[in-house]
């Protein structure tokens, strides 16, 4: 039986694009500011060879218009200044870095977010008659609208957004329930397994969007070993705050990114092989094609 045209192909490969896009940012801000801490540091050698130690350094302050003021021009209050001189620009780089990491994490599970919620949307409509979805009662309360339209790939894209809002790691299992994914031997960082690993840097978003990256001690009370160990090494001191927060470094971004793209990897190739739909992925294909160097389970 001839396989099917790839209804994942499309979704799959988005998905890795828009996490080499991230990658990109993230490699040229790091080495802007690897230039950048190269210039502050000659430039402090030259000022204090001129006996001026911890006179070089940059500043900036922020202002507030004032709406109420009935005139022709705007008339401005300054506040906010900040002053970083000498040896303390090198630390303030590096924060930098770690605090646009930070965003990168945020934009990452966002990425996530997406593509599973749109995979399992697919995913539902392929098994159409296979599968009864749950909670369809309460789905179609809450969206009357699409009660219309059941056993459409709208309607089942609305569905996976709609389970995904209320239980994300009922989605996540729903994967692991209806693909071989047994056959996923790779264990992300601190031996953590794909659900777990999702639920960590869902974990690490969430503070880092609701609470500026703080994590309260109860809160990591309730992640297993390797959840702590992982959100630990994401935890550095500030430099304008007396708390820790979740500031990653670059290399633990890296290895966020090879995490996620090579699970998505995995998802595209199970989804494929359930739905008897053709594997249009290259990765780990001998030169001149044939069958890919993968060993299952």
């Amino acid at each position: 039986m001839a396989l099917k045209s790839n209804v994942f192909t499309v979704e799959h490969e988005a998905f890795l694009e828009s996490l080499a896009d991230l990658g990109h940012y993230q490699m040229l801000i790091a080495w802007q500011l690897r230039l950048a801490k190269d210039s502050v540091g000659r430039s402090l050698k030259v000022v204090e060879k001129q006996g001026h130690k911890d006179m070089y350094g940059a500043a900036n302050g922020m202002s507030i218009i004032n709406i109420f003021h009935d005139g022709k021009l705007d008339i401005r209050a300054p506040y906010g200044k900040r002053v970083s001189e000498g040896e303390r620009l090198l630390p303030m780089a590096e924060e930098m870095e770690r605090r646009f990491n930070s965003f990168l994490l945020v934009w990452v599970f966002e990425k996530v977010e997406q593509h599973l919620q749109a995979l399992y949307g697919k995913l539902l409509y392929q098994l159409r008659d296979e599968v009864t979805v749950s909670d369809k009662q309460d789905f179609h309360r809450r969206h009357p609208k699409w009660s219309k339209q059941e056993r459409t790939p709208h309607y089942f894209d609305a569905y996976a957004a709609f389970c995904w809002k209320r239980d994300d790691k009922k989605v996540i299992a729903a994967f692991e329930k209806h693909l071989a994914w047994k056959r996923v031997t790779y264990l992300a960082y601190h031996e953590m397994p794909w659900r777990e690993y999702i639920e960590t840097i869902a974990f690490c978003r969430h503070r880092i969007v609701h609470n500026d990256g703080r994590v309260s001690a109860p809160s990591m009370n309730k992640l297993s070993k390797g959840q702590k160990a992982y959100v630990q090494e994401c935890l550095h001191d500030s430099l304008y705050s007396k708390h820790k927060h979740i500031l990653p470094t670059t290399k633990h971004i890296d290895g966020l990114f090879e995490a996620v793209a090579s699970y998505g990897w995995a998802l595209y190739v199970l989804l494929s092989e359930r739905c008897g739909m053709e594997d249009e992925s290259e990765f780990f294909r001998p030169e001149g094609g044939g069958k890919r160097k993968v060993k299952p389970g």
